[in-house]
């Protein structure tokens, strides 16, 4: 398909995504050389079509399509099934919205039709996505973390149910890990109702060289609106990450449970060093990006020490840390009245900072010297 249209020979295209039903094959040839010719479409090379996941039986393809005057593509999706005398076959084509005024009006039928046979509407495959599916939902939303493009992100998540400290958090996972979707299988519905779905996304790291996964939870009010994210499980991908980020030389995962209670992000710091970690960098920057958009929200970073040297000390050091953070918000243009800090030194472990034997404990000291940062919006 992708050849066929690549090259101009639409007649081609049309028997191949007409396998099913041929009598579709020269109103869906028609089509898509009106796509090219009055749309000015360019379709995207052959190994740019992707995988984007399955649903019930069937397993969507993307070709990527550039029109004038967008800078990122869009998709035309092919659903396609097994079939056991054909291989496969095209069971449905999902124009953009952009492409909606190429679909031919339906032909009326004629004043009598007779009993042998109703002409059905012309290119029946094909339908335009006004409100996208689960799977397409899905998909964007995960295109647009991959760009750890935040704010395009909380702009399809109920923000009463998905807080912006998980959702910066995964940003924040996806850039430090360099995780990309995987080839084979990357989205899969495992529950898909008119108003609800469950999807699995699957990622992978060659940096880190694994492979993972988080879930998705949509909903919508009803089959003619939006979806948005209701929730997002972590477990899995933060696990993996924080078993292997220290290849990355960063000590853990960047969101964490506070030990009085809700989530913050959460930035590690070298012992007895004050200085911010280079790839706290881009943690910054999505925190920062939140703060400028409304300069009216707050935010409050607590520093936080292990338990070596004395309680006066780590106060002093535990300030510096929170300090650290607000220098390297203000260097990306936040305003200093937005930011509250305080220093707690060793009062809020995050993990132990001794053994049961009494011994000590670097690994757990190391989760404690850290910094967390705290939404209030």
């Amino acid at each position: 398909m992708a050849r066929s249209l690549a090259t101009a020979d639409f007649e081609r295209a049309g028997r191949l995504a007409a396998v099913a039903d041929p009598e579709q094959a020269k109103e869906l040839a028609e089509l898509f050389q009106h796509l090219v010719a009055d749309f000015k479409v360019k379709v995207g090379r052959e190994d740019q079509v992707e995988l984007l996941g399955l649903v019930a039986d069937k397993t969507r393809l993307s070709l990527p399509l550039n029109l004038p005057g967008h800078d990122q593509p869009v998709r035309l999706e092919l659903d396609v099934v097994r079939d056991a005398r054909m291989g496969w076959k095209i069971a449905a084509l999902q124009l953009p919205r952009e492409l909606a005024a190429a679909m031919p009006v339906a032909a009326a039928p004629p004043a009598s039709p007779t009993p042998e046979r109703t002409p059905a509407a012309p290119v029946a495959l094909v339908r335009v996505a006004t409100h996208p599916d689960a799977l397409s939902f899905a998909s964007a939303f995960v295109r647009v973390l991959l760009r750890h493009d935040f704010i395009a992100a909380r702009r399809l998540v109920d923000e009463s149910k998905v807080t912006p400290q998980r959702l910066a958090a995964l940003c924040i996972v996806f850039e430090e890990g360099r995780y990309e979707m995987k080839p084979e299988r990357p989205l899969i519905v495992t529950v898909a109702n008119p108003e609800v779905a469950w999807v699995i996304a699957q990622v992978q790291s060659s940096s880190l060289g694994q492979s993972t996964e988080f879930g998705l939870e949509l909903q919508r009010s009803g089959a003619d609106q939006p979806w948005q994210v209701k929730g997002l499980n972590l477990s899995e991908i933060l696990g993996s990450f924080a078993a292997s980020a220290g290849k990355l030389g960063v000590p853990y995962t960047p969101i964490v449970k506070n030990p009085r209670g809700g989530e913050s992000l959460a930035l590690y710091f070298e012992y007895d060093r004050a200085e911010l970690h280079p790839r706290a960098r881009k943690q910054l920057e999505i925190v920062a990006s939140l703060l400028k958009s409304d300069p009216s929200r707050k935010l409050r970073i607590a520093g936080h020490t292990d338990a070596k040297g004395t309680e006066n000390y780590n106060i002093a050091l535990s300030r510096a840390r929170a300090e650290a953070v607000k220098r390297g918000l203000a260097s990306l243009g936040v305003s200093a009245e937005q930011i509250v800090t305080s220093g707690l030194g060793t009062a809020q472990p995050l993990g132990p900072n001794q053994k049961a034997d009494g011994t000590d404990d670097p690994e757990g000291r190391s989760r404690n010297r850290r910094a967390e940062v705290f939404l209030d919006f």
